[in-house]
C-alpha cells in the first residue's frame, strides 16, 4: 500500500475513533516516544500508521496536554536574569554564575562557563583575540577546554600590568593558547603611552604592524570593562592620572573596553588619552563577529551597561550580584 493511501486510511480511523479512544491512541504514541524512546518510524511500524499521522498524534499529545514537558531549574540556576539581561540588550547569550565573598570562585565558575562556550563557538583555525585584566588573567588560567587544531591568540591591546601581575595581554593570551595546543603571539609595546606622537612611531614598529594585521582575521575577541573609579586597575596601577581621570569624567566617559572610552550609551568618544594608546579600537571591535565580556563587580554597572549597549557583545559572563545590578533601574 503506498504512503498516500496509508495517510488517508489513517485519517479515516482516526476520524471516526471516539474520543476515549482517540485520547487513549494519543496516550499510547506519547508513551512510545517521550518515555519508551521509540523513533517516530518504529512507532508508526508498530501501530500501521504513517510517520506524518505519527508527528500529528504527537503534537495533538502536547496541544491537549497529555504531555507536558517542562525543564527543571537547578540550583545556581539564574535562567529568568540571564533571559532578561539577553532581551534587554540584544545580546546572543548570557550567563550567570554565583556570587561568593572569595573573588577566585567566581573566577572559576566564569572558567568553566567560559570553557563550554568556547567549545561550541571555537573551530579549528580560529584567530582569537583577548584583552587584558585581572578576571580575564585569573580565569584564563583555569580554562579547560577542547584541543582545537591550529589555534591563534592574539593580545588586542599593548602590554598593561606586568607579566608578573598575570594581568598582562601577553599573559593571557599564552594561557589560552596553552589550553588549546595552539600559539600565541606577543605585542612588544606599553598599551599607554606618553604622546600620540609615541603611538604613531610604535604604529610602524614590525611587530606592532604584524600584530594588528593578524587582528584583522579575529572571529572571536574576549575583553572585559574597566569603570574609572579608584578601585579600578587603570587607577591602581597608575596608567591613567587622576588628570587623565578628570578629563575624561568630563567628556561624559563612564569606563573603558579594551582601552576605548565609551558614554553611558555605548557610544565611543573620542579623546586626547585614546590618540596615545595601543588598542583594537571600539569600532573595530564591533567588526569582530563574537565578542565576550566578562565583567564582574557591582561597581562597574555603569560602564557594564554602556559596553552591553555599543551593540558588539554577543555573549556577557558575570556573576549574580553584578547581573543584579545591571538590571537595576538608575
Amino acid at each position: 500500500m503506498c504512503s498516500y493511501k496509508l495517510l488517508n486510511i489513517n485519517k479515516k480511523l482516526i476520524k471516526t475513533m471516539d474520543n476515549f479512544a482517540k485520547t487513549k491512541l494519543l496516550s499510547k504514541v506519547a508513551r512510545l516516544y517521550y518515555i519508551e524512546n521509540y523513533l517516530q518510524k518504529d512507532i508508526a511500524r508498530k501501530l500501521s500508521l504513517s510517520r506524518v499521522a505519527v508527528s500529528r498524534l504527537l503534537s495533538k499529545a502536547k496541544a491537549q496536554k497529555i504531555v507536558e514537558i517542562k525543564i527543571n531549574k537547578f540550583k545556581g540556576a539564574y535562567q529568568d536574569r540571564e533571559l532578561e539581561i539577553e532581551e534587554k540588550f540584544k545580546i546572543n547569550e548570557c550567563v550567570i554564575v554565583s556570587s561568593y565573598d572569595d573573588s577566585l570562585n567566581i573566577f572559576k565558575e566564569i572558567a568553566d562557563s567560559l570553557s563550554d562556550i568556547l567549545d561550541r563557538m571555537v573551530i579549528n583555525g580560529d584567530y582569537i583575540g583577548v584583552s587584558w585584566g585581572t578576571s580575564l588573567g585569573v580565569i584564563s588560567e583555569y580554562l579547560t577546554v577542547e584541543k582545537k587544531e591550529n589555534i591563534r591568540v592574539i593580545p588586542i591591546i599593548g602590554g598593561l600590568g606586568g607579566i608578573d601581575k598575570g594581568i598582562n595581554s601577553n599573559t593571557i593570551a599564552k594561557n589560552f593558547a596553552d589550553s588549546f595546543g595552539g600559539i600565541s603571539y606577543v605585542i612588544n609595546c606599553p598599551a599607554v603611552l606618553e604622546s600620540a606622537e609615541n603611538k604613531k612611531l610604535l604604529e610602524n614598529d614590525s611587530n606592532v604592524n604584524q600584530i594588528f594585521k593578524l587582528s584583522e582575521k579575529i572571529n572571536i575577541a574576549i575583553v572585559g570593562a574597566t569603570d574609572l573609579g579608584t578601585e579600578s586597575s587603570l587607577y591602581k596601577f597608575s596608567y591613567y592620572s587622576k588628570k587623565d581621570v578628570d578629563y575624561l569624567t568630563k567628556l561624559g566617559v563612564v569606563g573603558v573596553v579594551n582601552l576605548g572610552s565609551i558614554d553611558i550609551n555605548g557610544n565611543h568618544i573620542s579623546n586626547a588619552v585614546d590618540e596615545r594608546t595601543i588598542a583594537l579600537s571600539v569600532d573595530k571591535l564591533k567588526n569582530i563577529k563574537n565578542v565576550i565580556l566578562i565583567a564582574v563587580s557591582k561597581r562597574k554597572k555603569d560602564v557594564i551597561k554602556a559596553v552591553l549597549k555599543s551593540k558588539m557583545i554577543s555573549v556577557f559572563l558575570t556573576d549574580e550580584e553584578t547581573a543584579k545590578a545591571v538590571l537595576e533601574k538608575n
